[in-house]
């Protein structure tokens, strides 16, 4: 705030819950990317997935989710698809494995669910991939989290 910023935009879902604590303290709203994707999930499917390619992004995106569908009055299926060694190969360059292993997490668990969310904003280069794949919705936080932004921020009347 003391900066001249009107909103703090959060784009790490593994700290989800520290900014939503930070929602508690801080002067200015904290906005979450991935706020907009979990209330269109609990809005649209009752059993998702939650893919992910770090283990400290399950839990955080889990408990966002839950959050979610308390507020909505929905009650939601949770199944987990750790996507294993894909964040190292993401970063070591190598998108092919990157994304065979998101694809492989994804299929695993694809008889179990509706639809997917991808927990981190790095993987939403998958989104388009895995619903052909899947034949199910994937949703994927950057674009719904800047539109909601946006759209919070008309709401306040700051743009």
């Amino acid at each position: 705030a003391a900066s001249g910023a009107d909103v703090v935009f959060n784009c790490c879902s593994s700290v989800g819950d520290v900014a939503d604590m930070g929602n508690e303290i801080a002067p200015i709203p904290v906005f979450r990317i991935d706020y907009p994707m979990a209330m269109q999930a609990v809005n649209s499917a009752k059993r998702f997935a939650v893919i992910s390619t770090l283990p400290t992004t399950l839990d955080p995106t889990r408990r966002l989710l839950e959050r979610a569908a308390k507020e909505a009055g929905k009650e939601v299926v949770l199944v987990d698809g750790l996507a294993k060694g894909a964040f190292q190969a993401g970063q070591s360059g190598d998108g092919e494995t990157h994304d065979r292993l998101i694809r492989e997490a994804a299929e695993a668990i694809a008889d179990q669910v509706d639809l997917f969310v991808l927990a981190q904003g790095s993987m939403a280069r998958m989104e388009q991939k895995l619903a052909e794949i899947t034949g199910k919705p994937v949703l994927s936080s950057p674009v719904s989290g800047v539109l909601g932004l946006k759209k919070f921020l008309q709401e306040k009347g700051l743009i």
